[in-house]
Order: C-alpha cells, then structure tokens, then sequence
C-alpha cells in the first residue's frame, strides 16, 4: 500500500491534550506575572505616568476655562457700567 496512514491512539490524544493544557497555563501565567509587573509601575498614591499625564493636561485645560470665564466676566463689568 502506497503511503502510511497513522491512526492518533487514545494515548497520544491525551498527551496532545495535555501539552495544549501546559502551553495554556504557560501563557496565563505570563499574563498574571505581566499584570503584576505593571502593577509595580504604579506610584504610592496608585497612579501610573499616564494618569499624571493626564491630570496634568486636565489642569491646563481648567486653568485656559477659568480665564475664558473671566474675560466674559469682565466683559459682562462693561456691559453693565454702560447701563449705570
């Protein structure tokens, strides 16, 4: 007969299943340890750099508002002094 044919046996089926299984727990694993290490990129008071980033910005950004409101406020000073 032209070419082998191989049957897999229970056997090797259950090993087959048993390394997906390790390279399974393998790759969770390194996740849960990835996730941990990024944990240690948290500050003491439980910020990343991104999220002080981002306060940051979020200042700048309330600081340019409140002085926007300010000019209107002064512009609502003129308007009222001219109906004095």
């Amino acid at each position: 007969m032209g070419g082998s044919f191989h049957r897999n046996t229970h056997q090797e089926v259950y090993m087959d299943h048993i390394k997906i299984k390790k390279f399974i727990l393998i790759i969770l694993s390194a996740l849960f340890f990835l996730s941990l290490s990024s944990l240690s990129t948290l500050a003491e008071d439980g910020f990343t750099q991104k999220d002080r980033e981002l306060l940051i910005e979020l200042r700048v950004k309330m600081q340019e508002i409140d002085k926007r409101f300010e000019q209107i406020d002064k512009r609502f000073d003129q308007v009222d002094k001219r109906f004095e």
